[in-house]
């Protein structure tokens, strides 16, 4: 993909800013000599009631799944503490490397498009995390027993499971056409999004 710099985001911005400016003043200067000074109160409350009528549809879905997630979050933590208790240091890198992953992960096609590159960042996770459990090991994905191997896969299972029931009536108001859908208009405004947000943060 083609990264652009933000000053050429600025040039290419300009003319489309110049004619919508233009328009909104030709607009505003002819409604203020028809005397329609009016009609901008209409419009103000026709926008106020469509971001009312927009939170008020989506609200409830939001809260839905926020409630879903914070709720399986906390179950997973307290699995987790109850079954081993992890070391800050051993934590905070295992928490590195896995951003560091999921950071480079963040530019690969879709899983359905191409399998291999998703079993090789898989595979980037297992390594990373069993180099971190054990250093001293060459090859530590060999060290762990087959009984743990099936439990590591089963929890796995298992917790996709839980987030699947949590998640169900959110879930099943969308089929996944829909949800391919969104995912291609996603891919095609998540560029500029991010740098209209990085424009905005400067």
């Amino acid at each position: 993909m083609v990264r652009l710099k933000q000053w050429q985001w600025i040039v290419l911005a300009t003319p489309i800013v110049l004619v919508v400016g233009f328009l909104l003043v030709a607009a505003g200067t002819q409604i203020h000599e028809w005397r329609l000074n009016w009609i901008w109160a209409i419009f103000t409350l026709l926008l106020v009631g469509w971001r009312w009528l927009l939170v008020r549809w989506t609200q409830p879905a939001i809260k839905q799944i926020e409630e879903a997630i914070s709720q399986a979050n906390a179950e997973i933590e307290a699995l987790t503490d109850a079954n081993q208790p992890v070391a800050g240091d051993v934590a905070r890198r295992t928490e590195t490397a896995l951003e560091t992953i999921l950071m480079a992960a963040q530019a690969d096609p879709p899983l359905w498009e191409d399998w291999s590159i998703f079993w090789r960042r898989c595979k980037e996770v297992v390594t990373a995390v069993a180099h971190i459990y054990h250093p001293e090991v060459k090859y530590p994905l060999l060290n762990i027993y087959i009984p743990q191997a099936y439990g590591l896969i089963r929890g796995t299972v298992d917790d996709m499971d839980l987030w699947m029931q949590k998640l169900s009536p959110v879930l099943n108001q969308v089929t996944v056409g829909q949800g391919y859908q969104a995912y291609e208009v996603y891919r095609q405004l998540e560029p500029s999004a991010r740098k209209l947000w990085q424009v905005w943060k400067v």
